[in-house]
């Protein structure tokens, strides 16, 4: 394995800078390019059957939550955060032994969240090879303009300001041209770019707050992108010291990250779309 290994990591160099691509790269990433990924499901369900998600091919495990059903392994115990709670609860429980990838979805193959079966969906996720990948339908609007602003700016300040200060962000009116429904495909790289205190405090946030679920499941929909898109890209482009734009909102390059420990980086040097 360690001469395959090496083989690997050299030709892949060569090959990566014929093409202006350096990459540095350690088991997580040999992972990732050589063996099959590693794909778990995590399925936010109350009270609907949901045996449609075992159409899904070649995933790992299923993780399908309910709320205040105490027979299911997998449950939350109040009805509070609609799919929120569900994917924070998930992620503080298997932090450390998170699969290549998970699988956020809602219980329905088939409803105004996406176009078409999420089976379907779901391929066409797997085959972007990116890191992050919504699969949602609607495109966000202005979170500037929200009648809940000002209610989000003072949540955003108690749970999310220490981590990823809103000054950093690239536009003031983060939501604009994003996608919300609040279902997509992320690496573990990303989820654990955060700590295990971030998502532990959302979670007690989420199930001890007295707004009512709407509000705090939309607050959750309307910043996921920031946790696992936006910000990977920040600490990307603050490695490089390169300032975001538009323009390479959405390159798709492996980012540079320091992470428990675990320390990757390929650097694009030319930055195309």
């Amino acid at each position: 394995m360690s001469i395959f290994y090496f083989c690997v990591k050299y030709f892949t160099k060569i090959f990566a800078e014929l093409f202006g691509v350096y990459i540095s790269m350690n088991m997580e990433i040999y992972d990732y390019i050589v063996r099959k990924k590693i794909i778990d499901c995590v399925v936010s369900r109350y009270k609907k059957n949901t045996d449609w998600v075992y159409k899904l091919k070649n995933i790992n495990k299923f993780y399908i939550y309910d709320k205040q059903t105490p027979s299911n392994e997998y449950n939350i115990p109040v009805n509070k955060g609609q799919e929120a709670s569900v994917y924070l609860k998930y992620i503080i429980d298997n932090y450390d032994k998170l699969s290549d990838f998970t699988f956020f979805i809602h219980d329905d193959e088939y409803s105004w969240h996406h176009s078409g079966s999420i089976i379907d969906l779901f391929d066409e996720a797997i085959a972007s090879n990116k890191l992050y990948y919504s699969i949602n339908r609607c495109t966000l609007g202005s979170i500037v303009s929200n009648e809940n602003y000002k209610e989000i700016l003072v949540w955003y300040n108690d749970y999310i300001e220490k981590y990823i200060p809103m000054n950093t962000l690239p536009h003031k009116d983060w939501t604009q041209g994003y996608k919300g429904g609040a279902q997509f495909l992320v690496h573990k790289s990303l989820i654990t770019n955060l700590p295990l205190k971030f998502y532990e405090d959302l979670y007690t946030w989420i199930i001890t707050t007295h707004l009512p679920n709407f509000k705090t499941s939309r607050f959750m929909e309307w910043t996921w992108h920031i946790f696992w898109d936006i910000y990977p890209n920040l600490c990307y482009m603050k490695f490089k010291n390169i300032e975001y734009s538009a323009e390479i909102r959405n390159v798709e390059v492996w980012r540079a990250w320091n992470m428990s420990n675990t320390q990757f980086e390929i650097i694009d040097k030319k930055m195309k779309k």
